[in-house]
């Protein structure tokens, strides 16, 4: 609590936070962010290191207080420990915004690590320097949301009771990308555990710290989400693969959800994900060029 007066801290707690009460308690802008990057060579042998970091920011942990509401325990749902050791029974306002659920977000880590081998060219003919880009996103300073799309219902925000990432959704989750028929049909071998990567069907909410899907359904507009394998485009909209902007549209084709966006960095950074990497093939790029060309492309 603050004392109105001087707006200084009292000392003192409260289950009934005012907006007297707010203040600023830290930054979630870092003071500092850094990298560098590091080449060792042996002979044929190349080794690249690259590290980057943050010092002197806030995170403010929305899953934790989400998870630490007592009102949670009254419904039945899954709660953090700390909610049962720490919070008080009565305190309705336990997840409420507050530096308890602040955090460090000072980091270091080894964004990208590669190795290499110099094959020397053998044989006639040409010869492609092939490599591999891949591009590590950061939810802070390298910005990114691909995995994310495959993960959406476009109206994620209207359905009901939190979204089926399990966890509160304050935004959109940008566009829809969806698999075509024909690459969902190859995921239906008995037993094979890939089929686990694709999301079709019947939806249900998943658990926001697992992954895993639940037995509570998610529900749009009060009936269940069901993800159509099919395809139908509208009229008029095949050249921008337009199926329609209405809940029939957004609801076909079958999601990849091979990669689990965090739902907390989801809310966090402005729907930016840390596990963001997409790859790329020099030669696969080069082969797409040319099919392109050969199609009549310039």
């Amino acid at each position: 609590m603050h004392d109105p007066a001087t707006g200084e801290r009292t000392g003192e707690t409260t289950t009934s936070p005012k907006e007297t009460d707010q203040t600023k308690t830290g930054s979630a802008q870092p003071k500092l962010t850094y990298g560098w990057n590091n080449t060792l060579n042996w002979k044929k042998w190349s080794l690249n290191l690259f590290f980057q970091g943050t010092v002197g920011n806030k995170i403010f942990n929305a899953l934790r207080a989400q998870y630490n509401s007592v009102n949670l325990i009254s419904q039945g749902k899954n709660v953090l420990k700390e909610a049962l050791t720490e919070q008080k029974y009565g305190d309705v306002n336990s997840q409420y915004p507050s530096d308890r659920y602040l955090e460090n977000g000072s980091y270091l880590r080894l964004a990208t690590l590669t190795l290499s081998y110099n094959l020397e060219q053998i044989g006639n003919g040409v010869h492609i320097a092939d490599f591999i880009y891949a591009m590590p996103y950061d939810c802070v300073n390298a910005k990114g949301l691909i995995y994310g799309r495959y993960r959406t219902f476009r109206k994620i925000d209207d359905g009901e009771p939190i979204g089926y990432y399990g966890a509160a959704m304050n935004k959109s989750c940008a566009g829809i990308v969806a698999m075509n028929p024909e690459f969902a049909a190859l995921f239906s071998l008995e037993g094979d555990d890939r089929n686990s990567a694709v999301l079709g069907g019947k939806v249900f909410v998943h658990d926001p710290l697992s992954g895993e899907a639940t037995d509570e359904p998610y529900l749009y507009k009060g009936e269940q989400l069901e993800f159509t394998q099919e395809i139908t485009l509208k009229a008029g909209g095949e050249e921008q693969l337009n199926a329609g902007a209405d809940a029939n549209g957004w609801r076909q084709g079958w999601r990849s959800i091979k990669f689990y966006p965090n739902p907390y960095e989801y809310s966090a950074y402005s729907r930016n994900q840390s596990n963001d990497v997409p790859i790329f093939r020099y030669a696969d790029i080069l082969l797409s060029k040319a099919e392109a060309i050969l199609r009549g492309a310039n």
